[in-house]
């Protein structure tokens, strides 16, 4: 039961993360008044987007890593011999 709750805990910052994240990249797309502004405004949003990607990806890697199971796997027991 705790590793569902660890689990939960996790998926639950990882995308309040993502959300906050985003959310300075959308007022700058928001606030263009300028064509030149909106375009910059786009590129770093697209940049936003690419580094949560690889973000994301790295802490679920990580993730998987340090709690010893993927997502969906049921654990093993191994016997010591």
């Amino acid at each position: 039961m705790a590793r569902k709750e660890h689990t939960n805990r996790f998926w639950w910052v990882l995308g309040t993360c993502n959300v906050l994240a985003m959310a300075y990249p959308m007022v700058l797309v928001h606030r263009a008044d300028s064509m030149d502004a909106w375009l910059l405004a786009i590129f770093v949003l697209i940049v936003a987007i690419f580094l949560l990607a690889v973000a994301d990806t790295i802490s679920i890697v990580a993730a998987n890593v340090i709690g010893g199971t993927k997502r969906g796997a049921k654990q093993s027991k191994i016997r010591p011999d």
